[in-house]
């Protein structure tokens, strides 16, 4: 079965990218992800894509406290 992706999905792709998919065509998806200086997109093949749950802690470096 093919998965349906959609702009504001996120996504892993090639077993270390985690990120959101920004831009969408019939067969690739741009997908956003943060680095540590900064943030990149790459494109990706959307057979390349799995599904993933939106992350909901951040690194805070100390300053904020985790919930």
């Amino acid at each position: 079965m093919e998965e349906k992706f959609e702009i504001g999905d996120y996504v892993y792709a090639e077993d270390w990218l985690y990120g959101k998919i920004v831009y969408l065509t019939e067969c690739y998806a741009e997908v956003y992800f943060d680095t540590l200086r900064g943030g990149d997109s790459r494109t990706f093949a959307l057979t390349e894509l799995k599904h993933a749950e939106q992350k909901t802690r951040k690194l805070n470096y100390g300053r904020e406290k985790n919930d």
